[in-house]
């Protein structure tokens, strides 16, 4: 608990010199099977959540069987967005571990070696230190695209209809308003910039999920939607195909109905 979610979660116990579980940890520990249906986890999702997520372990770890990085020979910001969720949430996890040891040993692999500074990796011998030539995109990667809009892309349509929802029925919320956890939701720890704000469903492959709406993530897809209109000409035009080829044109078609800021770890509207 402690490596994994820093010292804070520790304190001192004053008589005995001891280290104990703060109060957020204790949260965390307690919550247990009792938490889990917040994150639409449940006895009937269960079966559809890690086939899929078995599916994105098989895929990506077809594309690590050829090259060392997302984009070529070297680590892109797209390696390190993925790792938040893969090592952070899946290769520290005793059982989530096994399960990507299981289904894609090579995407295990691949968060050992972004955890290596300046390493290079025996496996790929023959590969320079270099991104994909004139930004191309490999097979491999178009695939796990079309897995991506197709399996996650409803979740994120769901948030954003819900946030929008929010939006149109508070119309008159000044500038610098903060968006706080809503305490019935929060189970006594998402506070900051990760607001347990409320629910919303959307389906994984027909199977129907609730589960709560963490506005971070609107944050950070509005900041996707920034770069996406930044690109011109040629860049554009190829990016729009791409989209169109794997599925995320509708989704990033989308747009947050009010704009969101993060200032020292809280979320507000500008």
């Amino acid at each position: 608990m402690a490596h994994a979610f820093s010292s804070d979660l520790k304190e001192q116990d004053r008589d005995s010199g001891e280290q104990t579980a703060s109060p957020s940890a204790r949260n965390l520990q307690g919550s247990g099977v009792r938490a889990l249906p917040a994150w639409g986890v449940t006895a009937a999702t269960i079966p559809t959540i890690e086939a899929s997520l078995e599916e994105g372990l098989k895929i990506l770890d077809a594309h690590f069987s050829r090259h060392p990085y997302l984009l070529g020979g070297r680590p892109s910001l797209a390696d390190f967005g993925f790792m938040a969720p893969f090592f952070a949430h899946l290769s520290r996890d005793p059982h989530l571990s096994a399960v990507m040891k299981a289904h894609g040993p090579r995407v295990y692999r691949w968060t050992e070696r972004m955890n290596l500074a300046g390493f290079v990796d025996g496996g790929f011998p023959d590969v320079a230190p270099e991104y994909f030539p004139d930004d191309q995109i490999p097979d491999t990667l178009v695939t796990f695209l079309r897995y991506l809009f197709a399996d996650h892309g409803p979740g994120m349509v769901g948030l954003l209809g819900s946030y929008n929802a929010w939006v149109d029925a508070h119309p008159d919320l000044p500038p610098g308003t903060v968006i706080e956890s809503n305490p019935d939701l929060a189970s006594g720890f998402m506070t900051g910039g990760h607001p347990a704000f409320g629910r919303y469903e959307f389906e994984l492959r027909g199977v129907r999920i609730q589960r709560i709406e963490f506005l971070d993530a609107v944050y950070h897809f509005q900041r996707v939607l920034d770069v996406i209109a930044d690109l011109e000409g040629d860049a554009r035009r190829r990016f729009d195909a791409l989209m169109e080829q794997t599925g995320g044109s509708d989704l990033l078609g989308m747009r947050p109905a009010r704009r969101l800021a993060h200032e020292h770890y809280r979320l507000r509207l500008p």
